[in-house]
């Protein structure tokens, strides 16, 4: 799971921020957060466990269950890890920050709104950028 997460960019990306910050200089570096890395990275570890539900309902197979569900659960298996490994899944990642950014919306005056800068629209509906 720590392979997956791999918060070396994130650790090069954010040390001369939190360096400044602990030397109280004058002018730290300003934070970023890029949600869809963050995003990216959260559909990759709920992979990543769906695969290991998948190995241990295949060694489940072999106590419990008749062989012949291997047939079904081993393809998935290999399928999720594939995935963890090597997957990005765009669409996915796009859809969860546009519903973010809609969650935002329904706590107003918040943080997280300033956040994803939503905006109120006439009618009562919610952009978000």
């Amino acid at each position: 799971m720590l392979l997956l997460v791999d918060p070396w960019d994130a650790y090069t990306d954010w040390w001369p921020a939190v360096r400044a910050r602990m030397h109280h200089e004058p002018d730290p570096p300003a934070w970023s957060i890029d949600l869809g890395n963050l995003f990216d990275r959260l559909l990759r570890v709920i992979w990543a466990m769906a695969a290991a539900v998948a190995g241990v309902l295949i060694l489940a197979t072999f106590y419990w269950w008749p062989l012949w569900w291997l047939i079904l659960l081993v393809p998935v298996a290999l399928g999720l890890v594939g995935y963890t490994v090597a997957g990005r899944s765009l669409p996915a990642v796009r859809a969860l920050i546009v519903m973010t950014g809609q969650i935002a919306a329904l706590f107003p005056g918040t943080a997280l709104v300033r956040a994803f800068n939503v905006k109120a629209l006439p009618g009562g509906h919610v952009q978000a950028p």
